[in-house]
């Protein structure tokens, strides 16, 4: 066996179980197709390396070990951000702006907590999972690896694509086909610091295609441009999925303009990201995550956001905590 435990995906649900089984003395591999960790959980560096979180702009939560990890970040913080909300429109993650829950930004980029997480784990970048069978996992390259416990968290299409037909995991096929995420075209745009100040750090729309704008600049420490990051909703996102980015960026860009003035849909630089699997409804997901027992003392877990009730970073990560917590027979 390569391993006692192959985890893939390298998003926060697999890293958080990765990281709790590696603890507790296991072997543990996990595979990311991706060039780096974290999934949505993301910040690219633009111009002359200014950090831009282009995927989630904050991190927010109230269930202890998801907030004692966001501590553990040896990282400048900012506690509290966004400090200014302006808009009555819905966000994707509400539960952000109630009472009892905690919002956080990272000064370098909210991709600091998972590379926190995956510090220390043997994390394999840049391999792609072709096949899984029970006890071994084919990569696209030809090479197998072998364990006798695997753990899928790709967002729920992949998972379906992936997951062995077997009889024991008949259910999990007909749940996962009940499942979807969502996606959301994003825009980062930069723009001359000298402009007039904004009144917001973060800004929900009532109407348009845009559900979040984000004033990603105010979370930096020497911010050399003033960047937001405009984020449409899951109607314009899906609407416009197939369009050409150059096409759909002039959208959200105009739609700015409408917002906030003429300036914001005149940037000196824009680029455009499609997530196409970047996150499941808030409130569709399951109860918990998937651990099924396979002939031959074989088990395969199923965790990620959409196996937990809360959903977001939060949900993904107690998704993975909690199914490293059964795979090793404590209280979940």
């Amino acid at each position: 066996m390569d391993a006692d435990v192959i985890v893939i995906g390298a998003g926060v649900a697999g890293l958080a179980c990765a990281r709790r089984l590696a603890a507790a003395g296991l072997r543990v591999i996990v595979l990311e197709k991706a060039k780096g960790v974290g999934g949505r959980c993301a910040t690219r560096r633009v111009l002359d390396g200014q950090p831009v979180d282009h995927g989630v702009a904050f991190l927010h939560g109230s269930d202890a070990s998801f907030l004692a990890a966001l501590d553990a970040v040896d990282a400048a913080r900012l506690d509290g951000w966004p400090f200014r909300v302006e808009g009555r429109g819905v966000p994707c993650q509400p539960d952000a702006y109630v009472l009892g829950s905690r919002r956080l930004a990272f000064v370098d980029g909210v991709s600091v907590f998972p590379k926190h997480l995956a510090r220390g784990l043997d994390v394999r970048k840049g391999v792609a999972v072709s096949e899984v069978e029970a006890g071994r996992v084919r990569l696209a390259n030809g090479e197998q690896l072998t364990a006798p416990r695997l753990v899928l968290t790709p967002p729920v299409e992949q998972l379906a694509a992936l997951l062995p037909h077997l009889p024991e995991l008949a259910a999990a096929h007909t749940l996962l086909g009940w499942l979807a995420t969502v996606p959301c075209l994003a825009v980062l745009a930069a723009y001359d610091p000298g402009l007039p100040p904004l009144g917001f750090d973060v800004l929900h729309p009532e109407d348009g295609p845009l559900q979040i704008v984000s004033h990603d600049s105010n979370k930096r420490a020497a911010a050399t441009h003033r960047v937001l990051v405009l984020q449409a909703g899951a109607r314009g996102s899906e609407a416009w999925l197939e369009d050409p980015p150059d096409v759909w960026q002039e959208r959200l860009l105009e739609a700015a303009a409408e917002k906030l003035g003429a300036w914001a849909g005149a940037p000196v630089w824009a680029t455009a990201h499609r997530w196409l699997h970047a996150r499941f409804p808030a409130g569709l997901g399951l109860g918990g995550p998937l651990l099924v027992e396979l002939p031959e003392g074989r088990w395969i877990g199923l965790a990620g956001e959409a196996f937990a009730p809360s959903g977001g970073v939060e949900g993904a990560f107690a998704s993975g905590e909690r199914l490293a917590r059964r795979m090793l027979g404590e209280p979940s």
